[in-house]
């Protein structure tokens, strides 16, 4: 558990989900240290995950990515760094070691292409970000899939390890178009979720 000895005692009262667009103002010193004075809990806490979870991507793709996160999602991720950090008051101060402990709590995404962005978290499925398909949207939570080219027979996976198949997928479509079909869970309402089967069309490198 990370502790902040050095945080004025400011108590806040923490949120239950993450803003969509985060804009706490975030300093780096010489050192790699992250620091935060001010401003809002949420914005705060918001912009840590976003810069930790979207550390490669350039920051206007960053921006992009995280505000089509579905609220699910930024709701795990608020209660992820709330398990991972005991204090967050401000100033927020955190070392290149904290960040990496509390990268280590939040999900991955991964780019597909033909597909969108994928989130891999401690959940039993895999997460949609944001898609490039189609039939996809945000927030769907994929149960299983199954890809095939002209030439192969199926391929299948289910639950994370969906994530090395649809690696592959996309690998294989260097040559040859692959179509990949999801099972995918998706929430119609707060209350309602169904599952679905869509399917994504991976078109060859030309």
């Amino acid at each position: 558990m990370i502790t902040d000895a050095r945080a004025a005692q400011r108590p806040m009262k923490l949120p239950k989900v993450l803003p969509s667009n985060p804009n706490a103002a975030l300093q780096i010193t010489p050192m790699g240290e992250w620091i935060i004075e001010d401003g809002s809990i949420a914005d705060a806490m918001g912009t840590v995950a976003r810069a930790l979870t979207l550390k490669g991507f350039q920051p206007n793709a960053s921006k992009q990515e995280w505000a089509r996160l579905d609220v699910a999602a930024r709701k795990t991720m608020a209660s992820d760094l709330t398990r991972a950090r005991q204090e967050w008051s401000f100033p927020i101060h955190l070392t290149p070691e904290e960040q990496k402990e509390l990268r280590a709590r939040l999900p991955t995404p991964t780019r597909f292409r033909g597909l969108g962005t994928i989130w891999r978290g401690n959940a039993p499925n895999l997460f949609v970000g944001r898609p490039t398909c189609a039939q996809l949207k945000p927030g769907d939570r994929i149960q299983a899939g199954q890809w095939r080219n002209a030439f192969s027979d199926p391929r299948f996976c289910s639950g994370l390890a969906c994530s090395k198949v649809l690696g592959q997928a996309v690998r294989n479509a260097k040559n040859e178009d692959v179509t990949v079909q999801l099972t995918i869970i998706r929430a119609e309402s707060q209350e309602l979720e169904k599952t679905r089967k869509v399917r994504c069309r991976i078109k060859r490198q030309k």
